[in-house]
């Protein structure tokens, strides 16, 4: 890839772009701000596919994030990918499991080492720069310290739940791409693209979710149940 790049007309412009940005975060100067652990469900193949896509993440930008963990059924350590159990086969009809048990699993281990928690299968991609940027700037300042309900919050069936939270220091929130859910017909997470949590909204999961919100249900639609959980008041 860098070859075929680097040797196109503009190439030379894109690589120092590139090394003007490595350059910052090798001196710190654009690499502080919040602590984000990364989290990726993946599976190893027994083929030649193996972890070839986690393999990727974990040598590009899975590096620039502050934790990496790799939700496998095959530990190597190398890649940051762990062996991990929970309730069911791994398979896409069973994600709701695999899904709840991970943020079980860094409720109960990182809640107090990381500020945003980012969740995404082994085919994404994240610009951790860009998101770190977004989470230290003032609209999530807003969202988390001074009470602030977007658009989405505000959502006529959102907003009796956004209200409840917007008094809290700091307010649970979620960051994701939104789709309508077909259960309840409100904007809940689109997870495709990955999805993030902060630690209050973590928190919350850990103390009224994990234990007790569709613990027995088998399904693949993992980010609508996630999305339901913290966009419905019961």
């Amino acid at each position: 890839f860098r070859r075929v790049l680097f040797r196109s007309t503009g190439g030379n412009e894109v690589l120092r772009k590139i090394q003007k940005g490595l350059d910052k975060l090798r001196t710190n100067e654009s690499g502080s701000g919040p602590k984000i652990l990364c989290m990726i469900y993946a599976i190893h193949y027994n083929d030649s596919r193996g972890h070839s896509n986690l393999e990727a993440i974990s040598d590009t930008w899975g590096r620039r994030c502050d934790g990496f963990i790799g939700f496998s059924n095959v530990t190597d350590h190398t890649i940051g990918a762990i062996d991990f159990p929970f309730k069911g086969p791994h398979a896409m009809g069973n994600m709701w499991q695999k899904i709840r048990a991970m943020w079980t699993y860094v409720y109960e281990h990182y809640l107090e080492e990381f500020d945003y928690f980012y969740i995404a299968g082994d085919d994404a991609y994240l610009a951790v720069e860009n998101l770190r940027a977004y989470l230290n700037g003032p609209e999530v300042d807003r969202l988390e310290h001074q009470g602030y309900i977007d658009r989405i919050s505000g959502h006529r069936d959102h907003v009796q739940k956004a209200r409840k939270t917007a008094g809290l220091q700091p307010r649970p929130l979620v960051f994701a791409a939104i789709m309508m859910s077909p259960w309840h017909r409100i904007p809940v997470i689109a997870g495709g693209t990955g999805y993030v949590l902060n630690r209050a909204a973590l928190n919350l999961w850990g103390t009224e979710g994990a234990d007790e919100k569709f613990s027995n249900m088998t399904d693949s639609r993992e980010d609508i149940i996630m999305g339901t959980f913290f966009a419905v008041e019961e």
